[in-house]
């Protein structure tokens, strides 16, 4: 999964913050707020357990 990992505290993002949404992705990378990101990918959620039936 392609997220931007926070470097530096920007609008409502701290530090460490992992955005994920891929507008949010694309506004960022297009603003002056690229420099307060790295891109990283992170791997995908494990799949939910199976639910028992009764």
């Amino acid at each position: 999964m392609l997220a931007l990992t926070v470097t530096a505290d920007f609008a409502d993002y701290k530090r460490g913050d992992h955005i994920t949404d891929a507008e949010k992705i694309a506004a960022i990378k297009d603003s002056a707020n690229v420099a307060n990101v790295v891109q990283v990918v992170l791997p995908d959620p494990p799949p939910a357990a199976p639910t028992p039936t009764a």
